[in-house]
């Protein structure tokens, strides 16, 4: 069994992946935000979850630059480790003519998406250039799960409703990844990953209009959406490279989703 370090053990992906991690036999740290790592302690393989979450990103920037930026750099520059793997976003890809993971990326300066799309680039860059061992960047897509996410809680809330607000626009899509296909790659690629970069997605978009109707259909409820929220339709993000090394094959979203609320996991 191995020695996993989990940074951003607290926050959605790193709790749960403590979990999975400890139930498989394996060895889990978790320093505390702030805390000081001993520099001689060998802290295996980190996964570095650190982050803000989109839904907070507009406001929160010098938060995003030392969570993304300068405690992954602290962390690199002050620890011994067998391999280093950086969570990142599949955000950066928007508006970008393909998404597999060579592609260059280019940013705009002048929104705050592209203050948060820069700075976890410039994380990544930090981890790519480090002179450590093997060191990874996993890019994440809209991680989902029935107990505990953005997603589901707005069901959860108003399923006994009648009506359940959603908070994107109805015209918006996303790849939605279960946090289960997560939890099962994180510790492969951290392990035994060959290459540098991961997309970590569906490689399938799905828009809210497709949802709603779906919720519609299983609830029997009305299913609004909100007008304010910009659209976005990014393209589809490439999983060839985790498909072809570590045979993944996606768990279907719609038929998760699905299953969960007809089963009453997310009540």
């Amino acid at each position: 069994m191995a020695v996993f370090t989990i940074f951003g053990s607290t926050g959605f992906i790193g709790r749960n992946l403590g979990k999975r991690l400890e139930s498989l036999g394996h060895e889990v740290f978790r320093p505390l935000r702030g805390e000081l790592v001993d520099p001689e302690k060998n802290l295996g393989h980190v996964v570095y979850c650190c982050g803000i979450t989109n839904g907070e990103f507009r406001a929160l920037s010098s938060q995003i630059l030392e969570a993304h930026v300068v405690n992954a750099k602290r962390v690199l520059d002050n620890s011994i480790f067998e391999s280093f793997l950086y969570l990142s976003s599949a955000r950066i890809y928007d508006g970008m003519p393909a998404t597999h993971e060579e592609q260059i990326i280019a940013l705009n300066p002048t929104t705050a998406s592209g203050f948060y799309n820069a700075s976890k680039l410039l994380g990544e860059s930090l981890v790519l250039n480090h002179e450590g061992p093997n060191c990874r960047v996993a890019r994440l897509s809209y991680v989902i799960d029935a107990r505990e996410d953005i997603f589901f809680s707005p069901i959860h809330k108003q399923v006994n409703t009648g009506k359940i607000s959603l908070p994107w626009n109805k015209e918006t899509s996303k790849d939605f990844v279960v946090l289960e296909d997560v939890l099962q790659l994180l510790p492969i690629i951290a392990e035994k990953g060959e290459s540098s970069i991961y997309n970590l997605a569906s490689g399938i978009n799905r828009s809210m209009a497709e949802i709603g109707l779906m919720l519609s259909s299983v609830l029997d409820v009305e299913v609004d959406f909100s007008q304010a929220e910009p659209v976005r339709n990014p393209n589809r993000i490439e999983i060839l490279r985790i498909s072809s090394e570590f045979g993944f094959s996606p768990i279907d979203v719609m038929g998760y989703a699905k299953k969960m609320i007809s089963s009453g996991v997310t009540q």
